[in-house]
């Protein structure tokens, strides 16, 4: 062919080849880490991008977290507020009573009143021959008991007489 001989093409060749394995052999260490940190710069970007994601995620859930507990305050404020004012409506307080079963007296008298007619109930108990155990019962029954069951006796049958003038 050109005045070339076979073996000398041969060996050209096969000088280029060997050539070219010892090249890759000695480069491929350079070559694969090359590659790896272009991976691993791809993975501090997607990280990057992934932290932004997640926190964009955590603020979202964070924020509706906060909105629920919120929402959530504000209902059990409303519904304390509601039971505050059943209870109100059921059992007003002692000086609404008062004045919802017609009598005059300050809470103060009421207290005055509340006392001695627990120590009446008291002597009357001793002179009917309680036992003295159950004295004390007598004192709180009369002190407590008897004036509030009173007020609350006088309030509902005046409540029932206003109910009644409705047709």
């Amino acid at each position: 062919m050109f005045g070339l001989d076979t073996t000398f093409l041969i060996f050209v060749a096969l000088a280029t080849v060997s050539a070219g394995a010892v090249a890759y052999g000695l480069m491929f260490n350079n070559i694969s880490n090359e590659a790896k940190a272009a991976k691993r710069l791809d993975t501090v970007k997607k990280a990057e991008t992934d932290r932004a994601v997640v926190k964009a995620s955590r603020d979202r859930l964070a924020e509706a977290a906060k909105r629920r507990k919120s929402v959530q305050d504000s209902l059990k404020d409303l519904d304390e507020r509601q039971k505050d004012r059943d209870r109100n409506i059921r059992k007003p307080p002692l000086r609404i009573q008062l004045r919802q079963a017609g009598m005059s007296v300050t809470i103060e008298r009421f207290y005055v009143y509340s006392a001695i007619t627990g120590v009446v109930v008291t002597i009357l108990a001793f002179i009917a021959g309680a036992p003295l155990i159950a004295l004390p019962g007598a004192l709180v029954a009369g002190a407590i008991g008897l004036p509030r069951w009173f007020v609350s006796f006088r309030r509902g049958r005046r409540v029932k007489a206003f109910l009644n003038e409705f047709p």
